[in-house]
């Protein structure tokens, strides 16, 4: 389908699954993790080139939207996480940021993109060692290289604060309020009005 087309259909995701637990559940049964993970996964085979070269990868806009329904899906939905984890969306977020990370500063970067996959990122990994598990060393080694790299400032944010999820590990029986306080945070100032430094 066109790229529009599955960011119209992702941003529906997206909107009706925030703060709304009902429809967060309907999306997991109808098998939305599954097919956004399988769109997220065929992006990352195909290249960044291919949308611009007609070859169906998503362009930025929908491949933001789709990390953000993503996100979305996972947000205090324990159910959703573990549908999302299961269905690979570990893996395919972490190649859509490993992707998109730059190595160094001054590298041509979509922040937007960069943004949302470590929202997801986030999200995803909150008191869920499964998916911390999945999504490996290699992304945590890249975030940390990225802490010496400018960036613009709420996206910095964003890449330290999934650092700090994929960080924690078994610690919830220790902090489960630190942490939970940290999501709605992010939540408040993310979720409320978009993706940071989204459309």
């Amino acid at each position: 389908p066109p790229a529009r087309l599955i960011a119209a259909a992702a941003q529906a995701v997206r909107d009706l699954g925030r703060d709304s637990a009902e429809n967060q559940k309907k999306f997991v049964e109808a098998g939305a993790p599954g097919a956004l993970v399988a769109l997220l996964s065929r992006d990352s085979s195909e290249g960044v080139g291919a949308a611009a070269a007609g070859r169906g990868a998503l362009s930025a806009d929908a491949r933001v939207a789709v990390l953000e329904a993503i996100r979305v899906l996972a947000f205090e939905n324990p159910d959703g996480r573990d549908a999302l984890g299961a269905a690979g969306a570990c893996q395919a977020v972490t190649a859509t940021f490993l992707r998109h990370g730059p190595q160094k500063s001054g590298e041509s970067v979509q922040w937007q993109v960069l943004s949302a996959a470590a929202q997801a990122v986030s999200y995803l990994a909150y008191s869920h060692d499964d998916n911390r598990r999945r999504f490996g060393a290699e992304l945590a080694s890249r975030m940390r290289l990225m802490e010496r790299i400018q960036m613009p400032s709420n996206v910095a944010a964003a890449v330290q604060h999934a650092s700090r999820m994929l960080a924690l590990h078994n610690q919830e029986a220790q902090q489960p309020r630190k942490e939970k306080a940290a999501l709605r945070g992010q939540g408040a100032q993310q979720m409320g009005k978009g993706e940071a430094g989204g459309s």
